[in-house]
């Protein structure tokens, strides 16, 4: 028989939890709307202003053969955001984070990702509404969904991610790879459900809502 940390049975726990409100979780799901709307306007304003259409035909979509690979569109010179530390940098990510599936055919990975998006968004979503977690558990699942809807849209509309946030420090020979609203918003979302997730729902959690 499994324990929890309590010595309590982990059946008896799962049967134990209390469903949320119905107000909570609409509540999360609008504030995932909301960063979701966020995240696709930074996204359309990156692709509008940091990076120009090409004329004539476009490079195979996510080709990986050329060195480096030719993006979809012509990208503008790096501009600094806040001095020499935070740039704004448009770039076309076809892969996970930090490069993860690069290997996988294009077309598999276009669709197998945002797969995987989707059925994560819907777990996270179906845990909060049964009671799962405390409430950093349920602000954490708004931020990682909407997070992840919107690279989701870019793979699907796109075949690619639109990145323009680039972080370097040069006296450190620090230079993370460029990154975009959602991946903060999955940042911020997933610390919050390590959080949450840990921590058996209390009474108040009932009430608690983003």
């Amino acid at each position: 028989m499994t324990l929890t940390t309590d010595g309590a049975p982990a059946h008896d726990l799962v049967s134990a939890l209390t469903p949320r409100a119905p107000r909570v979780v609409a509540a999360s799901v609008l504030l995932a709307f909301a960063l979701f709307a966020i995240d696709a306007g930074s996204k359309a304003w990156a692709l509008s202003t940091l990076s120009d259409a090409r004329v004539g035909a476009a490079p195979s979509l996510c080709d990986d053969a050329s060195a480096p690979r030719r993006m979809q569109r012509l990208p503008h010179a790096a501009a600094p955001l806040v001095g020499e530390v935070l740039s704004l940098d448009y770039a076309e990510n076809c892969s996970a984070a930090f490069g993860l599936a690069r290997q996988i055919p294009a077309p598999v990975r276009r669709y197998a990702l945002a797969g995987l998006a989707l059925a994560a968004v819907v777990a996270l979503f179906v845990a909060l509404a049964r009671g799962h977690g405390s409430t950093a558990f349920v602000w954490g699942v708004p931020f990682v969904a909407a997070g992840a809807l919107g690279n989701m849209l870019d793979r699907i509309r796109l075949g690619f991610v639109v990145d323009f946030l680039h972080v370097q420090y040069a006296p450190w020979d620090f230079d993370y790879p460029v990154f975009n609203v959602a991946d903060i918003l999955i940042a911020v979302g997933v610390a919050l459900l390590v959080i949450g997730a840990s921590r058996r729902a209390s009474p108040s959690d009932e009430t608690a809502s983003p």
